[in-house]
């Protein structure tokens, strides 16, 4: 009678089976570190005064990306929100995850710049209160929701 043990190592590929999903585990994260990161930009617009309660946050402050075509040499200058550009997302090796929001601004104030505008409170510094206005909280939610199934979906191949 063959033991269990030995019938799955004669039968299956480990290192194979393994590194495809790995492989594929890397290609998701990624994949759901885009999605989020373009999901939590396009909820942040460009208006004037502040957002509602409860609303992703407007945008202000802008600057001007020159770029130049290549095929005409003409150079064009686009309009760019700051706060919007400034989410990101990394994926990291060593715990196997992605890290998707906007970059700290500075880090002396507690709580930061991003914390207050995603969850509201008082800043230490000045001692003004923030209303919330979650954008990261929710791009993460639809993306885990309609995204990420559509993401894992045969995702470990050959």
């Amino acid at each position: 009678m063959l033991r269990f043990e030995a019938t799955l190592k004669t039968f299956f590929d480990r290192k194979a089976v393994l590194d495809a999903v790995d492989k594929a585990e890397l290609r998701v994260l990624k994949k759901f570190g885009a999605f989020t990161m373009r999901t939590a930009r396009k909820s942040i617009k460009e208006k004037k005064g502040s957002a509602p309660a409860g609303q992703p946050p407007h945008a202000h402050s802008t600057y001007h990306r020159v770029s130049t075509s290549k095929k005409t040499r003409k150079q064009t200058k686009k309009k760019r929100l700051r706060f919007r550009d400034s989410i990101l997302f990394g994926y990291d090796a060593g715990s196997k995850s992605v890290v998707i929001g906007p970059y700290l601004f500075d880090r002396a104030t507690k709580p930061t710049v991003p914390e207050l505008l995603e969850k509201g409170g008082r800043s230490a510094e000045t001692g003004d209160g923030y209303r919330p206005h979650p954008f990261m909280g929710p791009a993460f939610a639809k993306e885990q929701r309609d995204g990420l199934p559509r993401i894992l979906k045969d995702c470990v191949t050959k």
